[in-house]
């Protein structure tokens, strides 16, 4: 099993190979959710709007950067808020999601085995620990899942 990455503008997709090779999932990357959707759709797109075929480095590096950029756009800077508070703990990329009174609502981190974000509020007492955790901005956040080791388990 291994992975067919595809970027094009926004668009990351990436396709799920089966045992044969053949195309078993099509997931797009909804930056909007911050998760892959399955996207049977974009498996048509693929072959008539001309994808880029890339690795996973480039892929993970443009998902980085869209989210990023998306990040940054819906920031309202007259609110006194954060949606998010980034972090690397242990080697892993954690966040906490907060809601619209700066509650933290969820703690997740980013698994890629796992197809995304898991929520893990285990980790929120090594999270606030110096010794086991540094908060980082957001684009040091997905920098790091772009570059992570973790992310190129499958470009063998």
């Amino acid at each position: 099993m291994g992975y067919l990455y595809y970027i094009q503008g926004v668009h990351s997709v990436r396709v799920e190979l089966d045992g044969q090779g053949k195309w078993d999932e099509v997931e797009r990357y909804d930056l909007s959710k911050q998760d892959f959707v399955s996207d049977w759709r974009m498996a048509k797109l693929i072959e008539k709007e001309h994808f880029k075929k890339v690795n996973a480095i480039n892929f993970w590096e443009h998902i980085a950067i869209n989210s990023y950029e998306n990040v940054k756009l819906n920031i309202d800077p007259s609110l006194n808020r954060r949606d998010f508070q980034y972090f690397i703990t242990q080697g892993f990329a954690v966040r906490l999601r907060h809601d619209y009174r700066n509650k933290r609502v969820t703690c997740e981190r980013y698994d890629p085995y796992a197809h995304g974000f898991v929520k893990r509020w285990v980790l929120i007492a090594e999270i606030f620990n110096p010794e086991f955790s540094t908060e980082v901005t957001c684009k040091s956040f997905w920098e790091f899942i772009a570059k992570s080791k973790y992310n190129v388990f499958s470009a063998n």
